[in-house]
């Protein structure tokens, strides 16, 4: 109900506490919906990614004064290759899967990240592993990450056993 009064010989109609709670009511539950259905709202629900973003590479080139250009992931940790794998399969299973990580993709396809020109690009594919995981490989070589690496730019795992090594990139 709406109640007029008189103050200072001026008339004011002032809502009752009921229609006010109703209007803010009313009021946040329009905004409620617009954000959560509206696409061009700032704080609508993401509901996957937006065209506008590109994904990060999947390899990196990184230049080092004495072992010059070599790969590592997204994240800057060095990547391996394991001189026993075949092309385009792994052979590095079981404890040795655990000392040197498999570089895993989410699936069997591969997006292209970036600009398709991109020699490290168009070098990478996925491979299938025997457990049904899907990892990176380049130029046919299966990657792998080192475990005793800790930190971006570690290459701990650079000719281990004469077998393991970094991917060097002309």
């Amino acid at each position: 109900m709406i109640k007029a009064m008189k103050h200072n010989g001026i008339s004011k109609i002032l809502p009752t506490t009921t229609a006010i709670t109703i209007a803010i009511v009313i009021v946040v539950g329009v905004i409620y919906v617009f954000m959560t259905k509206s696409e061009s709202w700032p704080l609508a629900k993401n509901t996957g990614p937006s065209p506008e973003v590109e994904p990060a590479a999947v390899v990196k080139l990184v230049v080092h004064p004495s072992l010059g250009n070599y790969l590592t992931d997204s994240m800057g940790y060095t990547l391996y290759v394991y001189g026993k794998d075949k092309p385009l399969e792994s052979l590095c299973e079981n404890e040795c899967a655990r000392i040197w990580a498999p570089y895993l993709a989410d699936s069997g396809e591969f997006r292209q990240n970036g600009n398709d020109s991109d020699l490290l690009t168009k070098r990478t594919s996925i491979i299938q592993r025997t457990d049904g995981s899907y990892q990176y490989a380049y130029e046919e070589k299966p990657l792998y990450r080192y475990e005793q690496d800790g930190q971006p730019g570690d290459i701990n795992g650079n000719d281990v056993d004469g077998f393991w090594s970094i991917i060097p990139v002309e």
